[in-house]
């Protein structure tokens, strides 16, 4: 074979390569999956607006999109997605790193410290409002006291409300299920004029039927509930040396648990507490 047609036959076998790897190249992009985006989360653990990948502190934070996607609609359903936090609802005690409160007493200190938009407060339910009325959860781990005080040796909740919009924002949500569950929320909020702002927001409704059933009177009882959040907000701003925020909130709530139960030696048939007309041994 001549010296041109070797030359030949390598240009040949070169140019069928570039295009079989341009193939190739062409086939891994068409079949490439979309990569996800993660969302940037800005906190306020520091006192400070911050990137939640930029704080340097053990910290679990929730939007209320993010809670909206993976269900957490109560104090309870937050201990499923962040590390070593344990709450008792019916004692409204809470614990991070096994550090929190043996009693409610007044004098007592929580061990955890809980903060709703910079106010402290002695209860945690203000970390169970439904996602139409916060902005974001914050669990801060760890000792916080330099920030936070000293009743939050053990951690720390940041609750952050939503805030009034600058433009005209409104959402409706209603939810049906079994045992009578009904509720139903709405919010509003847009400028009045463009240096004062309002939001509106309510929720109310629950569980209508119990989770056990009487087969003599056909009542039912456990889990009842019948419960309603309201608030208010107007934010405003004064050129721009002057800003402020009022809040005005309120809540009701009948909730009928189960009848508790108890047999003592002294007694030959169980004895109910918080009944009418019940007596004790």
């Amino acid at each position: 074979m001549s010296m041109r047609n070797r030359m030949e036959l390598r240009v040949a076998i070169a140019g069928i390569l570039a295009l079989a790897a341009g193939a190739t190249a062409t086939a891994q992009e068409s079949k490439a999956p979309e990569t996800m985006v993660l969302e940037e989360i800005v906190v306020t653990a520091e006192n400070r607006r911050a990137n939640l990948q930029d704080v340097p502190v053990a910290i679990s934070a929730f939007t209320s999109e993010t809670r909206d996607l993976i269900g957490i609609t109560n104090i309870q359903d937050l201990t499923d997605f962040t590390p070593v936090l344990s709450y008792a609802s019916t004692l409204d005690r809470m614990s991070l790193r096994g550090v929190g409160r043996l009693t409610n007493n007044y004098g007592s200190d929580p061990g955890i410290a809980t903060y709703s938009d910079g106010f402290y407060t002695a209860s945690n339910v203000e970390a169970g409002k439904a996602p139409m009325f916060t902005d974001r959860i914050e669990v801060l781990r760890g000792p916080q006291g330099t920030l936070y005080g000293r009743n939050s040796i053990g951690g720390a909740l940041n609750v952050v409300s939503k805030r009034p919009t600058e433009t005209t924002q409104g959402e409706v949500r209603a939810v049906a299920g079994s045992y009578d569950l009904q509720t139903y929320a709405g919010s509003v909020s847009g400028p009045i004029p463009d240096w004062l702002r309002y939001r509106v927001a309510a929720n109310g409704g629950g569980q209508g039927e119990g989770f056990f059933e009487d087969v003599n009177s056909n009542e039912t009882e456990g889990g009842q509930n019948d419960d309603m959040y309201a608030e208010a907000q107007l934010e405003f701003n004064v050129g721009e040396a002057m800003d402020g925020w009022f809040k005005y909130a309120k809540s009701e709530w009948d909730q009928a648990r189960r009848v508790d139960r108890r047999i003592t030696p002294y007694d030959i048939a169980p004895t109910f507490f918080g009944a009418p007309g019940a007596t004790t041994a």
